[in-house]
């Protein structure tokens, strides 16, 4: 469905419900009008970003940077992080101070401690297992 820039610059939220509220009569539609008076800066801002991106990349054009380095070296910082903001999340997750009445259950509990506990193991491997190529590559 084709929004037009007025729709679209009054944010996502107007947008989804204007589409899935246009089959039904006007007094139900009213109801989403503290919904349309939001404003929002979604696009403008995800300009701004792409923006931002293409002048990187042009800027990285420039340099003697290997792209496919830079994107495995960008994974493996992403899979080092991952391990303490996963355990960060789930002691959140479980602490009623944080979370309130909106605690996670144990059900949902036990999974993400669980790959917590795996990614753990997996990452000190990967990092073994880079500084061991990384030696052999050195020699």
């Amino acid at each position: 469905m084709a929004v037009n820039n007025a729709k679209a610059s009054t944010g996502f939220c107007r947008n989804r419900l204007c589409e899935s509220e246009l089959h039904k009569p006007t007094n139900e539609a009213a109801r989403i009008t503290p919904c349309r008076a939001k404003p929002s800066h979604a696009g403008r801002s995800a300009l701004e970003a792409s923006r931002a991106v293409a002048i990187v990349g042009l800027a990285l054009d420039f340099t003697s940077i290997d792209p496919i380095k830079a994107l495995f070296w960008s994974a493996l910082i992403n899979d080092v992080a991952a391990v303490p903001i996963m355990v960060l999340m789930m002691l959140m997750a479980s602490n009623p101070k944080v979370m309130g009445t909106f605690l996670t259950p144990m059900p949902l509990r036990r999974p993400g401690w669980f790959s917590t506990g795996v990614m753990s193991p997996a990452v000190i491997a990967m990092i073994i297992f880079i500084s061991k190529v990384i030696q052999i590559g050195t020699r």
